[in-house]
């Protein structure tokens, strides 16, 4: 039981973590490509914004994973 509560917390935090990084980068996307590289990579601010979506929803899949497994 112990370690199923430790475990479930350590999922939420991580969300928890990952959430806010992963929206900000999202938002940030297009500016940080463009003051890293040159204007001509702009376009890849959309390809950015994608992966971090994915990366939040394989980040909850994780989650849910574990919670679903835990019981």
């Amino acid at each position: 039981e112990r370690l199923r509560r430790v475990w479930l917390r350590g999922s939420k935090l991580m969300f928890a973590f990952a959430a806010p990084l992963v929206v900000g980068l999202a938002v940030l996307a297009e500016p940080l490509i463009v003051s890293w590289t040159d204007e001509r990579f702009a376009l890849s601010g959309s390809v950015l914004q994608i992966l971090c979506a994915s990366v939040l929803i394989i980040v909850a899949h994780a989650n849910s994973q574990n919670t679903l497994g835990m019981r």
